[in-house]
């Protein structure tokens, strides 16, 4: 007899599975795309000072083993995002009120400062409301697939653009803290705390993914852009997770940054982090 035909799988519909956010960017990001990344990460290292042009398009193709074609895509995406200013005749520069602009605004860590967060930056709440718990969700906050959480949606700005898409899930009775006229710009486990709860550790990580067209309408991104992606899961002091979020970042506006030291006593260099 022929085997029985095996099911197919049930993709998972959330938008923040496992499976969406562990995909390699560089597997689907167009070539051009890849190039614009390197190279304003490369204008914002400083590589090329804004005194001189930057290297000619047949130059950067042959550097990057790319065509011409994708070069001049980079290099028109750079200039849409005004980190370039093409000069007749002269050639292309790097402009530096827009990369020193950004110096000075980019927050220095996933792990933020939260009274410096709500300081500098602004919040609009999207939905605010009680929902089925995401798979997810459900696995972060140890509750039965489908239990009810609270799930609050905000996007965060600067000032200038939005810089974060959060999606927060808060289980219940601990939910039950929670007023959207209170939240304001203040984080959820900032008004947690607040109402006395106490936070006493956290788990992280953090991947890649892409933005779709509503996350791209929202954050004023093209679709397809990447995006830095974090989930954090928040303990209390008996150990019950009490929040756990998915933040979507620009990753134009952040970067990850850790002190680590060496472990002397091992032959071969290990490192932990400082703090």
């Amino acid at each position: 007899m022929p085997a029985a035909a095996k099911p197919k799988r049930r993709q998972s519909a959330d938008p923040f599975s496992r499976t969406s956010l562990d995909q390699q960017v560089s597997h689907v990001l167009p070539l051009y795309f890849q190039t614009f990344v390197i190279l304003q990460q490369q204008i914002k290292e400083g590589l090329w000072p804004a005194t001189a042009p930057i290297p000619s398009e047949n130059e950067l193709a042959e550097r990057f083993g790319v065509s011409r074609v994708t070069i001049r895509k980079a290099m028109a995406l750079l200039e849409k995002q005004n980190y370039v200013l093409r000069q007749r005749g002269r050639g292309t520069y790097v402009n530096e009120a827009v990369v020193e602009r950004d110096r000075r605004s980019n927050f220095s860590g996933l792990l933020e400062n939260i009274l410096n967060f709500q300081q500098h930056t602004t919040v609009k709440i999207l939905s605010f409301g009680k929902v089925a718990a995401t798979d997810a969700a459900a696995e972060q906050l140890q509750l039965k697939p489908g239990e009810e959480v609270l799930r609050v949606v905000r996007i965060r700005s600067d000032g200038r653009t939005p810089i974060s898409h959060v999606t927060g899930f808060v289980p219940y009775p601990e939910a039950e803290r929670l007023k959207r006229e209170d939240l304001g710009n203040s984080t959820i486990i900032s008004c947690l705390e607040a109402t006395g709860l106490r936070a006493s550790s956290a788990e992280q990580g953090l991947s890649a993914t892409l933005a779709d067209a509503e996350i791209a309408r929202l954050m004023k991104i093209e679709v397809g852009a990447p995006l830095i992606s974090m989930w954090r899961t928040v303990k209390d002091l008996k150990d019950r997770p009490i929040e756990y979020m998915r933040t979507l970042y620009r990753p134009d506006r952040y970067e990850y940054r850790v002190v680590l030291s060496r472990d002397s006593v091992s032959h071969s260099p290990r490192w932990s982090e400082v703090g």
